[in-house]
């Protein structure tokens, strides 16, 4: 059986590591959407070339979402990330 979390000590409890954690979901998140843009405007595919500008935004915005899904996931999984996404009202301190 899998414990949840895999890295004990580095949960969104503080701020800082909150923070950290949600940078580093924000960075993978946009770099993954940027690649897959830059893959479909510069690739030699025949098919893919033949797509329509908004047609090429429709695959980035659900590989985008596709990602995101896949990566709150791991940070949940790895860090138990996103369960201070529901607020309870309390302030944290540094």
């Amino acid at each position: 059986m899998l414990k949840i979390p895999l890295v004990k000590n580095f949960s969104s409890t503080t701020i800082l590591k909150a923070f950290i954690l949600n940078a580093i979901t924000a960075a993978l998140i946009t770099t993954i959407s940027i690649e897959v843009r830059l893959y479909l405007d510069r690739t030699n595919n025949e098919l893919i070339e033949k797509m329509q500008e908004r047609n090429k935004f429709i695959l980035t915005i659900l590989t985008t979402f596709l990602t995101s899904f896949i990566v709150y996931n791991i940070l949940y999984i790895t860090f138990s990330y996103g369960k201070g996404m529901v607020a309870n009202g309390k302030n944290y301190k540094y």
